[in-house]
């Protein structure tokens, strides 16, 4: 692979978060993360994405051993900032008290939009479990660490209509 002047931001991040402005603004690392993977997300390369009408004509019998793949132009970014809120606060222009909270945001592109939505922990338990290959019984054991085994399964199908209308799941 060649450098190209693409890749120059890549350790932006690393560089913001490790020098003396970081002390007064210390999301500031990770919000420079934010930028960088959008713009990774941008460039990433394109995939058909997974329809609803893909779904129904998959037999019963088949959905425990079937396996959903995100597509390439997804990524989650893990911060103990509300990245997301500060995001939104830059676009608004409205200061905001910045106050630590764990939050994962999925960033994604749908055509020629980039987007971004924070996660909440079933559905990065469920993104975290797809990224892993798990098949839907998989992704449904692993939603038992926050809902009953019995709720498992409807949570798994609302989490995939979301995704789908997001278009986050590439074509099986």
């Amino acid at each position: 692979m060649y450098p190209t002047i693409q890749d120059v931001g890549e350790h932006f991040a690393d560089f913001v978060s490790a020098h003396d402005f970081a002390v007064t603004w210390p999301f500031l690392g990770d919000l420079t993360r934010l930028e960088w993977l959008r713009l990774e997300v941008f460039d990433a390369p394109d995939a058909e994405s997974l329809r609803l009408q893909d779904l129904q004509t998959i037999p019963p019998d088949d959905w425990p051993d079937l396996q959903f793949q995100l597509i390439p132009a997804c990524h989650v970014l893990s911060s103990a900032w509300p990245i997301h809120s500060l995001w939104l606060a830059e676009e608004t222009d409205q200061p905001e008290t910045v106050q630590p909270q764990q939050t994962a945001v999925r960033i994604w592109r749908h055509e020629f939009l980039v987007y971004q939505a924070p996660l909440n922990p079933t559905q990065k338990i469920a993104l975290e479990a797809v990224r892993a290959g798990e098949s839907f019984a998989g992704v449904c054991a692993a939603l038992e660490a926050v809902v009953s085994p019995e709720e498992a399964p409807q949570v798994m199908g609302s989490v995939l209509l979301r995704w789908i209308e997001d278009g986050l799941l590439a074509k099986l």
